[in-house]
């Protein structure tokens, strides 16, 4: 067995493992060896996984440091694919530490290169990036059109997953621009594909989300009926991923939707159901031991037995 064989074993070995300083001590170890005998191409590719793993490390400046030799070593060697990848990769780290700018500018290369070498997969993986990038600088339509692009590319490759995570994203840039409307629909679509693939943790956690945005509209609706209405689908939600959350015996997501639609009953002044939904999400925060959720929960409880008492 070659030196550079039993290295790079033991990075597939350590991966297996997620001894992730192993790994890195092997690939280290082949870059060097790809160097000395002028194995460039190779080199540049052990540098890519070594900046990867970094990355998972939690160590983003040193996988941009590490990024930028790959870079360097891809543009020489003009294999336009690894430059694709590392400046998407290094869009995304800088995305990570807060330089914004610099995220745009690396990310928009790694799309513009992705369309020269019709690398469909890649554009929607770096379209998707890019509109988180725009989403942290509060640039929403920007967001939404990168998001929508990128939704475009995973229905055409038939992502399903790809396609949930996009539309939620989608959703959410759509929403924050004001359009609730259509921030809604792409919404339900990801929850209707979540279910579908029985992804049943976002699926419930979308729900929520979804019920928290038809409360915020009956707050702010101007007519009684309108916030009726709109309390009452944000509730129909909240139970949907109650049940779900019931089924899976996850008491976290069961406290958070059981607080939810009780609050939701205090501001329709139904302080019975109120109290029918506070009290277990009282007791599940008791047991996840969350002591200022559950102050929380006992503050909105006491209310509405007074509300009760009181009526």
């Amino acid at each position: 067995m070659s030196e550079l064989t039993a290295w790079l074993r033991q990075v597939r070995d350590a991966m297996k493992q997620q001894n992730y300083a192993s790994a890195a001590e092997g690939l280290k170890q082949a870059v060097g060896i790809a160097r000395r005998t002028g194995d460039r191409a190779s080199e540049g590719g052990y540098l890519g996984n070594l900046a990867t793993l970094y990355q998972k490390m939690g160590r983003p400046e040193q996988a941009l440091r590490t990024f930028n030799k790959a870079l360097e070593i891809a543009r020489a060697e003009a294999d336009r694919v690894t430059e694709e990848g590392v400046l998407g990769n290094m869009g995304n780290i800088l995305r990570e530490l807060g330089h914004t700018d610099y995220a745009v500018a690396y990310l928009r290369q790694a799309i513009a290169m992705a369309e020269d070498t019709g690398d469909l997969r890649g554009q929607g993986n770096w379209l998707s990036n890019l509109g988180l990038v725009y989403d942290d600088l509060h640039q929403y339509a920007q967001a939404a059109e990168c998001h929508g692009y990128s939704v475009d590319v995973a229905r055409e490759l038939q992502d399903r997953r790809g396609l949930a995570t996009r539309l939620d994203n989608l959703g959410n840039s759509t929403i924050a621009t004001g359009d609730y409307a259509s921030g809604l629909v792409y919404l339900n679509e990801a929850i209707d594909i979540y279910r579908e693939m029985g992804e049943w943790r976002p699926m419930t956690q979308r729900l929520g989300v979804v019920g928290n945005l038809y409360s915020e509209l009956g707050r702010f609706a101007s007519e009684t009926i309108d916030r009726q209405v709109f309390y009452s689908i944000a509730i129909d939600y909240y139970q949907q991923g109650y049940l779900t959350a019931h089924e899976q015996s996850d008491r976290q997501s069961q406290a958070e939707l059981l607080r939810s639609m009780g609050n939701v009953f205090m501001i329709m002044g139904d302080y019975e159901q109120a109290i029918y939904r506070l009290i277990p999400a009282s007791q599940h925060y008791h047991y996840l031991q969350q002591r200022e959720q559950l102050a929380d929960v006992q503050r909105s409880l006491a209310v509405a037995q007074a509300e009760r008492k009181r009526k």
